[in-house]
C-alpha cells in the first residue's frame, strides 16, 4: 500500500519486505473502513496490523478476511465489543492487544478458537463479564490473558481454570473489583500458578 493514500492526521507505515506488517496511528478519529476494506483486497497474507488511534467502534469486516494475521493490535480505540466470528476467522492468530478502548463484555467463543493464541490484552477497558467459554480451552500456547484496570467483580468457571495443561497461563486481574475467589472457580485439581489481582 502506498503512504499517499494513508487518510489525513494518520501515519502509516506499511513493511512488506519484512513481515507483512501495516500500522497505521491517527490522533485524530477517522473512518477507516476505505482504506482496511483496500488493505484486505491487495495484501491478503498480511501478518501483522496495528491500528491505534481512529475511535473506531468496531473491528472492520475487511480485517476479518485476513487469515493469515499473526498479531492483530487495536489499542487506543472505541471499540465497544470484539466480534466472536471475526476472531475465529483469523486461525493463526498469536497475539491480540485490544487495550484502552470502551469494550465491556467479551462474548461466549470469542476466542475459543484460538489454539495458537500465545498472549491477550484487554486491560483498560470496561469489561465487566467474561462469558465462560470465551478463551481456548485446548490450547497449550496460551501464555497470558491480561484484563487488568476493567470492572470485573467475579470470575466465570472459564474451560481454561480446570485443564492442568493451563496452569502455566498467567491472569492478570489487577485494579478490578473482584472482592474474593471462591473454590468454586478453581476446581481441586487446578495448580495455581499465577494470578495477579
Amino acid at each position: 500500500m502506498e503512504a499517499d493514500v494513508c487518510p489525513e492526521y494518520c501515519r502509516c507505515i506499511d513493511e512488506p519486505d519484512l513481515w507483512k506488517i501495516f500500522n497505521i496511528g491517527c490522533t485524530r478519529r477517522v473512518d477507516l473502513t476505505p482504506l482496511l476494506n483496500d488493505l484486505a483486497m491487495k495484501e491478503p497474507e498480511l501478518t501483522e496490523l496495528v491500528v491505534k488511534g481512529t475511535g473506531i467502534q468496531r473491528i472492520p469486516s475487511a480485517v476479518c478476511g485476513l487469515q493469515e494475521l499473526l498479531f492483530l493490535n487495536f489499542d487506543n480505540n472505541s471499540l465497544i465489543e470484539v466480534d466472536p466470528l471475526c476472531i475465529r476467522s483469523m486461525p493463526r492468530l498469536r497475539q491480540a492487544s485490544f487495550k484502552y478502548n470502551m469494550i465491556s463484555y467479551i462474548q461466549d467463543l470469542t476466542f475459543a478458537k484460538g489454539e495458537f493464541l500465545e498472549t491477550l490484552d484487554m486491560s483498560n477497558n470496561q469489561i465487566r463479564s467474561v462469558g465462560d467459554n470465551a478463551f481456548p480451552n485446548s490450547s497449550r500456547k496460551l501464555i497470558a490473558i491480561t484484563l487488568d484496570n476493567n470492572q470485573l467483580t467475579a470470575l466465570g468457571s472459564w474451560p481454561l481454570w480446570g485443564k492442568a495443561d493451563k496452569s502455566h497461563t498467567r491472569i492478570e486481574l489487577q485494579n478490578n473489583a473482584i472482592e474474593n475467589i471462591t473454590s468454586e472457580v478453581f476446581p481441586s485439581n487446578y495448580q495455581c500458578g499465577r494470578i495477579s489481582g
